[in-house]
């Protein structure tokens, strides 16, 4: 979108929001989940309900806290270690942190950009 002003200039003009950067998954090769890639998360994160949907064991000893953007304060529940992860024909094993009330499904991250060596262009024409 641009803004046109009376000296001929051309001002860009970002849009209000663009939509989530999202991958369908398989998880344990048995439940397709959206997931939403983040680029400020520092962990892989799962929602209780697809965790109990998914019936994968759980340390209880490995508990982080996850600070939100507004600064709030939530302790993950536990870790899922090795969790098979499978995308156009790609598996790969993550760690997967357990946490109560989200608004996400799965969120993918550091652990999984780096172990896939996941670039992003950004573009103004999406």
């Amino acid at each position: 979108m641009y803004l046109h002003t009376g000296q001929h200039a051309h001002i860009m003009i970002a849009d209000e929001a663009e939509g989530l950067r999202a991958l369908t998954l398989v998880i344990d090769e048995l439940h397709e989940v959206e997931s939403i890639l983040d680029k400020g998360y520092q962990v892989v994160a799962m929602s209780t309900v697809i965790w109990h949907q998914c019936r994968l064991p759980l340390d209880l000893t490995i508990k982080i806290a996850l600070t939100s953007a507004n600064r709030k304060i939530e302790w993950f529940l536990g870790l899922c270690r090795n969790v098979p992860f499978t995308f156009k024909g790609l598996k790969v094993l993550l760690q997967v942190h357990i946490v109560e009330n989200t608004a996400y499904d799965v969120i993918l991250e550091r652990p999984f950009s780096m172990l896939c060596e996941i670039k992003i262009d950004n573009c103004t024409n999406g």
